[in-house]
């Protein structure tokens, strides 16, 4: 989750299981689905980039069966943006 100063709102991406992303104005909740989303995750890390107004999201890793067996780590970078 970061805040995202170009829109004035909080983006929230992920979870276990999941690939969601959400917004948040300060008021309401809105789930944008954009076009191009990375798989779920869990601990991945998130920032702004004000170089670009774009939320940035790396890394993190997903379960290969819920909460059981081997780990997958994703190196993988996703740019959320205007």
């Amino acid at each position: 989750m970061t805040y995202d100063a170009a829109n004035g709102t909080v983006v929230l991406f992920g979870g276990v299981g999941l690939h969601d992303t959400w917004t948040w104005d300060g008021t309401n909740w809105t789930r944008p689905f954009p076009a191009n989303s990375p798989s779920g995750r869990a601990a991945g890390a998130m920032a702004y980039d004000a170089a670009t107004g774009n939320a940035v999201l790396f890394g993190g890793y997903a379960m290969t069966t819920r909460c059981k067996g081997p780990v997958q780590y994703f190196q993988q970078t996703w740019s959320w943006g205007t």
